[in-house]
Order: C-alpha cells, then sequence, then structure tokens
C-alpha cells in the first residue's frame, strides 16, 4: 500500500511536556482518547526511563489544535512481550453525520445513506494516504530506534500495538501483521451513568490482590501478561471471611489466603483481568468489584484529570458473559479494536513510498 508521494512525507516529534501540550489534546477528544490518554496519565505517575511519547506535529503546537490528521503514540519496548504502544489518531473520530439530501430524488437519499463510524475507511484518498503515512512512519521510527537498554523480549522482531482502531488496523499492509487480530469491543463507562454501590453479601469482604495470588491470577485468563506487570495494576479483590463461633460469640476473622474474585485497571485505565471463581458466580460480585474499582482507584493511580468521569473495558467479541456484565453496568459500545503483532522483519520492504519519514524532532 504506497502513500500519495504528496502527502507521504511525515516528521514524528518526541514530547517531554505531555501534561501541558498532549494531555489537554487528548482530553478535548474524549472518550475517544481513553486508551492513550490513560496510558500517558499512568506514565506520569509511574515513569519508565525507556518510555517516549510520539506525535506527527510539533507538540508545543497544541493550542491551538494542529489540523487535522495528526497522531499521539506511547512507547515502550521494554514492555515487551506485552503491549508497547498505545496511540490515537483523530482518523479513529467519527465523522459528522451527513448533509440531509437537496431533494426527494431516490439517488440522493441512497448517497447520504452512509454510516459514519466507517466513513474513514476509504483507502483511496489524500486524507487516509496521510494517516497510513503516520502509522507507517511511526513503526518504522520505532523499528529504526532499536532495542532500548533492559529489552528482554524472545520476540525481538515483534511489535504488540495495544487497542488499536479497527479503521488504522485496516490501513496497515497485511505483510506486517504476524496474524489477523481478533476483534475486541470497546465499552464505554461514564461515571453519571454507574449503577449505584451496594454492599457485599454476608460472607464476603473487600481487599487487594496480594502477589502471593499472581500465579491463581494469571492461570485464569488466556492473555499473556507477567506478575511484573499485574504488580503495577491497581486491584480489587473478593475474600470469604471465616467465623468462628463459641457459645457466647460470633467472631468473623479474615482469609487472606487466595481470593475467589479479582479485577484490576490495566496501565491504560481499562478493565483488566476480571474473573470470579465458578463456585461463586451468579451472586452479583463481578459488579460490585468493578463499581469499586472505577469509583476508588482511577483518579488515585491516574491523576486528578480522572475526574472527568470515564472508563472503559476491551471484551473480546465473542465473550457474552463479560459482555454482559459490561451492559449491566451501564457500558455503551464505542468501536472495535485489535491488538496488532506487528512484524519488524517487512519494514525493511516497504516501500519508499510506505511512510516516507521526515525525521525526528524533540520537545523539551
Amino acid at each position: 500500500m504506497k502513500a500519495n508521494s504528496s502527502c507521504a512525507l511525515t516528521t514524528i516529534y518526541e514530547c517531554s511536556t505531555p501534561k501541558e501540550t498532549v494531555l489537554p489534546l487528548l482530553r478535548s477528544h474524549l472518550p475517544h482518547t481513553l486508551s492513550v490518554y490513560r496510558r500517558i496519565q499512568s506514565h506520569l505517575h509511574n515513569p519508565s526511563p525507556t518510555a517516549r511519547i510520539l506525535t506527527t506535529f510539533p507538540p508545543e503546537t497544541c493550542s491551538p489544535p494542529p489540523p487535522r490528521p495528526w497522531l499521539v503514540a506511547w512507547v515502550d519496548r521494554t514492555r515487551a512481550p506485552e503491549s508497547e504502544v498505545w496511540l490515537f489518531s483523530t482518523y479513529e473520530l467519527p465523522l459528522p453525520p451527513p448533509l440531509p439530501p437537496i431533494s426527494d430524488d431516490s439517488n440522493n437519499n441512497n448517497n447520504n445513506n452512509t454510516d459514519n463510524n466507517n466513513n474513514n475507511n476509504n483507502n483511496n484518498n489524500p486524507r487516509t494516504d496521510l494517516v497510513r503515512s503516520h502509522l507507517l512512519t511511526l513503526i518504522k521510527h520505532i523499528h529504526a530506534a532499536g532495542e532500548p537498554p533492559g529489552y528482554t523480549s524472545p520476540t525481538p522482531q515483534t511489535l504488540l500495538i495495544s487497542s488499536l482502531h479497527s479503521n488504522l488496523l485496516a490501513l496497515l499492509p497485511r505483510n506486517l501483521l504476524h496474524r489477523d487480530p481478533p476483534p475486541y469491543i470497546k465499552y464505554i463507562f461514564a461515571a453519571s451513568r454507574l449503577p449505584p454501590q451496594h454492599a457485599l453479601p454476608q460472607g464476603f469482604h473487600y481487599g487487594r490482590v496480594h502477589p502471593s495470588s499472581f500465579p491463581l491470577v494469571l492461570s485464569r485468563t488466556p492473555i499473556r501478561r507477567t506478575a511484573r506487570t499485574l504488580a503495577l495494576f491497581p486491584s480489587v479483590a473478593i475474600y470469604v471471611s471465616e467465623s468462628t463461633t463459641t457459645p457466647t460469640t460470633t467472631t468473623t476473622t479474615t482469609n487472606q489466603t487466595l481470593p475467589i474474585a479479582w479485577a484490576f485497571l490495566g496501565l491504560d485505565g481499562s478493565l483488566s483481568t476480571l474473573n470470579v471463581e465458578e463456585e461463586y458466580r451468579g451472586r452479583g460480585l463481578a459488579k460490585r468489584i468493578v463499581l469499586k474499582l472505577f469509583r476508588e482507584e482511577l483518579k488515585p493511580n491516574f491523576g486528578d484529570e480522572v475526574e472527568e468521569g470515564w472508563a472503559h473495558s476491551d471484551v473480546l467479541e465473542g465473550n457474552w458473559a463479560s459482555r454482559g456484565v459490561a451492559e449491566a453496568l451501564g457500558g455503551r459500545v464505542g468501536w472495535v479494536n485489535h491488538w496488532a503483532y506487528v512484524n519488524l522483519g517487512e519494514v525493511g520492504r516497504l516501500g519508499s513510498g510506505d511512510g516516507e519519514m521526515g525525521g525526528l524532532e524533540s520537545c523539551v
């Protein structure tokens, strides 16, 4: 897929002042920017010396906003084999509704009857070519930067892009992907629409997930994840309370051996690794634990800006049980995204017009 030569030149800029520059810009496009917005917030709370925030515009020009299209990415290759890149492009934003037909002619009506969520998938226009150039130039830049100190991935030729919007995935050449990534549904939660929090049933209490329970947590999820990453995730767990009865009193003590339910907030602020052990399902524990996680862990771990009131979750398209939980919590379907495994070994085979690099500049 060759980009139009008239708009193929893309410059990648590096920004070290995201709180003053790109965060306000991303905030203005919430909830569409949630994944990379929260990932940068998390980075500011727990910085990584090998992480970089990259843009396709000079970050100091964020006010007024740069002309569209533009892209912002958070990159840290030392996170491999887990997610190494989160990004947002204005190409993800829904287009405005079509203008009404100028007459009652049936042809005009048909021409205006389009799906605004998919209008961006026109692969044959200069705007699309420029967005493709943004993506391919970013990938080329990451590849050219090499492996940073502390990089220990067993698959150095693989780059994992997290939560990649389907509109953007459609622009990548197929040979750049190790496999066709399955679709995930992005659920968006507004604080104003969350249901009320109810107390736990008698015999249970809340806590956090202790590192000694990480092997259990990892055994219950098919997602490739490490204990190192779980230790960075805010968590809420539910434990069984044990009662000891004597002839005159009943004493309730806590049993912190293993949790019977748990949920985490990922590094992008998304609901992650939700699980209720099978014998405890059907009691409303999943809903309670997620509400507690959203209400009590977002702001302390992602900053004061969380007052804007958004949470999110990515659910595998065919996981109807998890989708049911998301919808019971008031989640609304936002869009479709993917975890894309990019084959860096194919980057050198891209044509000269496929994401031409205009260089790298730094904003200090």
